[in-house]
This record gives C-alpha cells, structure tokens and sequence, in this order.
C-alpha cells in the first residue's frame, strides 16, 4: 500500500498560493495527477531525489536530483510516473497568480527549467517550511510573509537560471550516452554496445548515471 506525501490545500488562496505538496513518493505504478481545480495555475517543483517523468501539455520531461521548474498548466494538469523502483523527494508550491518575476513565466502548457546546486536545495527546502508552517499556523502577517517567500523561490531560480556553465568532460559523456539512447531508442541494443560506442568502461558508465540521475543506464 503506497503513502501519499503531505499536501496542504489552501482554498481561500493566501497570496495566490493553493497548494503546496512535499515528501517521498513512489511513481512506478500508475501515474499520478495533481488534484485540483480545473483552472491556469503556475507550479514550482523542486526534485531533491529520484529520476522521475513529469509529462505536461508540451510533452513528457525527464527530471533527477537537483532539478527544479516552473511549469504553467490548466489546474495542475501533469503527471508524474517513474519508469522503474525507486522513489522521488520533491517540494511543490501551485499558485493562482503568475510569477512575480516576468523571467519566470513559463509557455502555456510549458515549462522552465533550472539546474540546482546543494545548497539552493537547501534554501528552498527551508523556504518550503516556512510556506507551510505560514499556511497552518497563520496570522495578521502571512499574505505579506508568503509573497516574501515566493519572491525568494523566483529569485533563487532566475539567478540559476542565468548561470551559463561550460559542461564538464563527465557532462558531455553523459549528454553523448542520453543522444544515443534516443537515437537507438526502437533498436535492440545492450549497454554494451552503448561503452564500446562512448568507448569506456560499463563500470565508468554505471558511476556516471548513478552520479547524474541516481540510476543505472538500464533503469533510465
């Protein structure tokens, strides 16, 4: 029997905020959809672990640790599935209102997409706790200290977002492995066929996808 992770659901909408969702789940069983109202709201994810799928309006994305988004959707209208055992951590915030940082908003039915560094992880894992220690205990101040917090969580993506690293060696081989993947996706291949190609070891390629995605080329 599968838990479901903690949610808070917030109908009179404090700031713009209805939904915030938090915790451990297991995905590779059914896809699971975000239950809300039928209406545009924009969703900020945070995956801390894992290598799910989240499949909007544009098409399926495959997320892993570290990455966070901000998705614009019809009433939460996504779902996530995980093509394997294993299990996500993830932090989520749905608003009613747009983003307060025009950088930020995402394509109807799209997305943007951030790669995180540990320590923003940590930032916005804190920013989610106060989200929701604000939603249940709330007082005189929380429109004002919940519209802090957001513009906190936009500000922490925007500056990630602009950041233009040069991939590292260990980057490009795994962009090159995830290339030939795709290309070879409806051909009987084994991983072998994927080192002898990359020409490295099956070892080096475990240790790489483990280090990326947390999974083996295999589970990917």
């Amino acid at each position: 029997m599968r838990r479901e992770p903690p949610f808070i659901q917030c109908p009179e909408a404090p700031a713009g905020l209805i939904w915030v969702s938090w915790g451990l789940r297991d995905f590779s069983g059914q896809p699971f959809r975000v239950p809300i109202p039928r209406q545009r709201v924009w969703d900020y994810i945070i995956v801390l672990a894992g290598v799910p799928t989240l499949t909007l309006e544009d098409g399926p994305h495959r997320l892993s640790a570290h990455h966070a988004l901000c998705a614009c959707t019809e009433g939460g209208l996504f779902q996530w599935h995980e093509p394997g055992p294993g299990r996500t951590q993830f932090l989520v915030w749905v608003w009613q209102t747009p983003p307060l940082l025009p950088a930020l908003t995402p394509p109807a039915g799209g997305m943007l997409s951030f790669r995180l560094d540990p320590e923003a992880c940590r930032r916005l894992a804190a920013a989610h706790a106060t989200t929701r220690q604000e939603l249940t205990r709330p007082d005189a101040w929380s429109v004002d200290s919940l519209t802090a917090i957001r513009l906190q969580i936009e500000i922490e993506l925007v500056r990630h977002r602009g950041t233009r690293q040069l991939p590292s060696a260990e980057q490009v081989l795994v962009q090159t492995a995830l290339r030939w993947m795709s290309a070879h996706l409806h051909v009987p291949h084994s991983v072998f066929s994927l080192c002898d190609y990359l020409q490295v070891s099956r070892s080096t390629l475990d240790r790489l996808f483990a280090r990326q995605f947390g999974a083996s080329p295999m589970d990917y």
